[in-house]
């Protein structure tokens, strides 16, 4: 055994009585030594007795909630429901995780981010500020989600150097291998990012659309339908490009443009 109950006791707002742990062993990986108290379970199912797994300061850990592999939580971050954090998963600050979300591999949540539903955050992704990632969203790569920004239904983030903030919401059965999404931006349906692409403002990517390379996208720009944008182009203004249309090179379009081709 590497902890046990330390003989405090506490009870979380829904009235689930919780148990502070003290190590038994040292946890180096946590910076933890025998004798050190830790963080708060329900049971100890929540917090597995195999490899560095910690649950330290005033974090908490309950419900059905398990913690195993090199995991840890910490500060005053909080994990319950069905939720499984793994591997070498780190949660802290004040970061919630709940539902049946997955935290695992290297991920990062912290600040006051949020992970639910059946979210699942891997490889070396952050999710930090007030983000949120729920129902199917699936978070991996080195993607950096923060701010404001909300990640849900089957949305699918990878790739390098992803960047999501803001106020920024993307959601759908979008695939975002790359580029950065901020402001107010929104992008949905069944679109398909790569490369570089910027996207903010008020601007909105959604339906078919696909977008690589490095265009900027921006003000109250739209891209839709089955729209094919890619290069350095610039999309800006309140131009709105749809249909089956294929922008590419170095141009601009801006102000009350539509491109329709069916």
């Amino acid at each position: 055994m590497k902890y046990e109950f330390s003989g405090e006791t506490k009870s979380t707002d829904s009235g689930v009585t919780l148990h502070r742990i003290r190590a038994l062993v040292d946890i180096s990986s946590a910076g933890v030594k025998t004798g050190d108290l830790g963080g708060w379970i329900e049971d100890i199912r929540n917090l597995s007795q195999d490899g560095s797994c910690w649950v330290g300061e005033e974090a908490e850990v309950y419900e059905k909630a398990s913690i195993h592999g090199n995991a840890i939580i910490f500060d005053h971050a909080k994990v319950h429901g069905k939720a499984n954090v793994c591997q070498d998963a780190r949660v802290c600050d004040d970061a919630e995780v709940f539902g049946k979300a997955l935290v695992w591999d290297h991920a990062y949540v912290y600040e006051n981010a949020k992970v639910y539903g059946r979210a699942s955050i891997d490889e070396y992704a952050h999710m930090h500020g007030n983000a949120e990632a729920f129902e199917n969203a699936a978070i991996g790569g080195d993607a950096s989600v923060t701010g404001n920004a909300k990640i849900y239904g089957d949305a699918n983030i990878g790739g390098d150097g992803v960047v999501i903030r803001g106020n920024a919401k993307v959601y759908g059965n979008v695939m975002i291998l790359g580029g950065e999404i901020y402001d107010d931006a929104e992008v949905f349906g069944d679109v398909h990012l790569s490369g570089n692409p910027y996207i903010h403002g008020n601007a909105q990517v959604y339906e078919r659309a696909e977008v690589r390379d490095r265009p900027h996208i921006f003000d109250s720009a739209k891209v839709h339908g089955g729209a094919h944008v890619s290069d350095v182009v610039y999309i800006c203004g309140n131009a709105d490009i749809s249909g089956n249309t294929c922008l590419s090179g170095m141009g601009r379009i801006s102000i009350t443009v539509s491109v329709h081709h069916q």
